[in-house]
């Protein structure tokens, strides 16, 4: 059995704490107390499972059957509340991702825009308030890797890539651990509930726009089924520095592409 790690802060929304795996666990609780109001303390222990580690085709074959048949559906735009570093109360954003790898973020103040982000398939953006701003190469590559993945669905080819790992203790759920590649140099980690197949978290291990290392973190608290599609409606995102919490209400399959996503859109 392993040791008890020292408790997160309690008292604010219950997301268990995070022990990921023996060699990124230390790293991961100093990036998860960096996020002291959106994590709290659970005082139950890890036990290694008994049995093999599951295959990845194994893992990823029961996601897919546990999120819903997604035939005839190739893009969703999903809106709702953001609180967070950096953000004004009231904030609203919306999200699009397609099946083409294509992704636009907007923050929003009411009906106007404060900031969007993106990939348009070929290149990255970012606009505040109007203007547009600089991108660096890892700004881009992580603007890209947020198309690649539909809902937590992959290309035949990403999905040949995967690889079971290890097991991992995180957030309250014993989950097999997946190391993808996304694309040439552009890799992260999955963690999948073995039993439902629900994805229950991303670690990205890269740099920051100044080229240090830096972890990246995202949650998925929370699962509500719109049209027979089970999305994330409550999502925890860190880098350990800054953090925001995400509250999906509104969910649209096959939305129109968003202008800032067509051909001289992303201005």
């Amino acid at each position: 059995m392993r040791e008890k790690p020292a408790s997160l802060q309690s008292g604010q929304p219950a997301v268990a704490r995070l022990t990921l795996s023996r060699s990124r666990r230390r790293s991961l609780l100093l990036l998860a107390l960096c996020a002291p109001k959106l994590l709290s303390a659970q005082e139950d222990r890890f036990q290694d499972p008994d049995g093999p580690l599951p295959t990845a085709a194994a893992v990823l074959a029961k996601h897919s059957a546990n999120y819903g048949d997604l035939k005839g559906r190739s893009a969703l735009l999903y809106s709702g509340t953001i609180t967070g570093t950096g953000v004004a109360a009231g904030t609203r954003f919306e999200r699009y991702v397609d099946t083409a790898g294509k992704y636009l973020q907007r923050t929003l103040a009411g009906t106007t825009e404060v900031t969007a982000e993106g990939w348009t398939g070929s290149a990255a953006f970012r606009i505040a308030r109007g203007a547009k701003m600089s991108v660096s190469r890892a700004q881009g590559a992580a603007l890209r890797e947020r198309g690649l993945a539909f809902g937590g669905i992959h290309s035949p080819s990403v999905e040949a890539s995967a690889k079971a790992t290890e097991w991992s203790d995180f957030f309250k759920c014993v989950c097999v651990k997946l190391w993808i590649k996304l694309a040439p140099g552009n890799a992260r980690s999955e963690l999948y509930d073995p039993q439902s197949g629900q994805l229950k978290g991303i670690v990205r291990n890269g740099t920051d726009a100044d080229g240090r290392k830096e972890d990246r973190l995202v949650v998925f608290i929370a699962y509500r089924e719109f049209e027979g599609i089970k999305v994330p409606v409550d999502i925890l995102e860190t880098d350990g520095k800054s953090e925001w919490r995400l509250t999906v209400d509104q969910v649209l399959w096959n939305p129109p592409t968003p202008a800032r996503l067509t051909a001289g859109g992303a201005r």
